[in-house]
């Protein structure tokens, strides 16, 4: 029996070794500073047309698209913007409580505006972006409101 009690503390601290990197939670996409953090580094990378680098900004882990849907993403909008977009604007922004937000941003020139959908939840130590999209159709996006 008292090797019974001996064993139990290694297997406390074998299931705590085990356990405690599932505890630590990451966000499911990027992890800003500040909402503007994120404004900034995401729109930046879109108004210069860098859909790569927005993607890479947005998902650093590459989780929600596989490399050739992420291939032919970034090749369809390079395709058809030809010159790096000149004004952004915040078009919707709903606060949810408890540090939820959802937002849509209008990024364009003198042509068609591409748009993103943001969800995210500000935290004590970052802002993370739960859900997104970048679609250069209004209905859809808004569609998600």
């Amino acid at each position: 029996m008292k090797r019974f009690f001996a064993v139990i503390p290694l297997l406390v601290a074998l299931m705590v070794a085990l356990l405690a990197p599932l505890a630590q939670a990451a966000p499911p996409f990027g992890a800003f500073a500040s909402i503007r953090d994120m404004e900034l580094m995401v729109g930046g990378k879109i108004k210069t047309l860098d859909f790569d680098g927005a993607l890479a900004v947005i998902d650093p882990a590459g989780r929600s698209l596989s490399k050739e849907q992420k291939d032919r993403f970034v090749n369809s909008l390079s395709g058809y913007f030809l010159h790096p977009m000149t004004q952004e604007a915040l078009l919707k922004e709903e606060i949810l409580g408890g540090g939820f937000r959802r937002a849509i941003y209008a990024y364009w020139r003198d042509d068609l505006p591409v748009y993103l959908y943001v969800v995210t939840h500000s935290r004590e130590d970052a802002v993370w972006l739960l859900q997104y999209n970048i679609d250069t159709s209004f209905s859809k996006i808004i569609g998600q409101f």
